[in-house]
């Protein structure tokens, strides 16, 4: 049986094809095709409120490839799962229906709770997530947070804001940071009024490829290649580093994507001001991502997950 589950984000949409066998974060063995397209719907939706003609062009002729890739594999079940773009585009459900038209798939538009507990289920699976510390779990995506808090391995408190990385910055060529970018971590503190508080030890856990991208900026800038987590002192230090370093220069310094450059500053200014109220040393980053949890989520559904 082969699995397909499909993350339809504000940055980009990441395609997985994989044998019927929970996929765990370095497995080749069972993984058939791992693909990302660099979409950016967040780019027009953030700024207009729409998904505009030419990103629903781009979007279908994805789908036109990863419709391919359904027959060449003869997938057995799917799962697409759209997040916050298409959750703020006003056109985005009438856009899903006509995927489901055109392409007979079906695009389920889900809300930043679903999307932060698949998240947080996927890591508790894969015992990820230690019962002996307080641990905040949080997602960054070009237009949302997820923000889970777990005590004792149970889940205490789970919430989704509308910060990211796409709306903290006027182009994604310049780099820019908007005007007002201190709004969107203003937004970060309303979700700590209600929160419980951390006890005993702490550990924060980072979800996404914003974290594997300071992964890569931090071994280049700090010299640091072996260190996996992000430490509380590094985060400032690099924010101080990267400001005085042109845009236009990123890609070659930082050995990242270009299309990736002007992502790492946000996402920095993001954890910064969690890190405020959370206080662990560093942030740990575990190579799971939504897809993980889709395809465990296909696997339950067919009964081949064993517990």
């Amino acid at each position: 049986m082969i699995l397909a589950a499909i993350d339809i984000g504000s940055n980009a949409i990441r395609a997985v094809l994989v044998k019927d066998k929970m996929l765990d974060s370095n497995d080749k063995q069972n993984l058939i095709i791992k693909k990302r397209f660099s979409l950016r719907l967040g780019t027009d939706v953030f700024q207009t409120g729409y998904i505009s003609d030419e990103k629903k062009q781009q979007l279908f002729l994805v789908f036109k490839e990863i419709k391919n890739y359904f027959y060449q594999y003869k997938v057995s079940d799917y799962k697409i799962n759209a997040t916050s773009a298409f959750r703020d585009a006003k056109n985005g459900k009438a856009i899903a229906q006509e995927i489901k038209r055109e392409f007979g798939l079906k695009v389920d538009i889900i809300d930043g709770s679903e999307e932060a507990r698949i998240i947080c289920q996927s890591l508790l699976r894969r015992n990820l997530i230690p019962n002996n510390k307080s641990t905040l779990l949080m997602d960054i995506g070009g237009g949302s947070l997820e923000i889970s808090i777990l005590s004792e391995g149970k889940l205490t408190f789970s919430k989704s804001v509308n910060v990211g990385t796409l709306r903290f910055i006027n182009d994604i060529l310049s780099g820019q940071l908007t005007r007002d970018y201190f709004k969107q971590l203003d937004l970060i503190d309303e979700i700590f009024i209600d929160s419980p508080r951390p006890k005993g030890n702490c550990i924060i856990l980072g979800t996404g490829g914003n974290f594997r991208r300071i992964q890569r900026v931090k071994s280049v800038l700090l010299d640091k290649p072996n260190e996996a987590a992000i430490k509380r002192e590094e985060v400032p230090v690099l924010i101080g580093m990267l400001m005085d370093i042109h845009l236009h220069s990123y890609a070659k310094v930082l050995k990242i994507k270009h299309e990736h450059s002007s992502l790492v500053i946000p996402a920095l200014l993001i954890i910064q001001r969690l890190m405020h109220y959370w206080p662990a040393s560093e942030v740990i980053v575990p190579k799971i991502s939504l897809n993980h949890g889709i395809i465990d989520e296909l696997l339950i559904k067919h009964r081949l997950l064993k517990s």
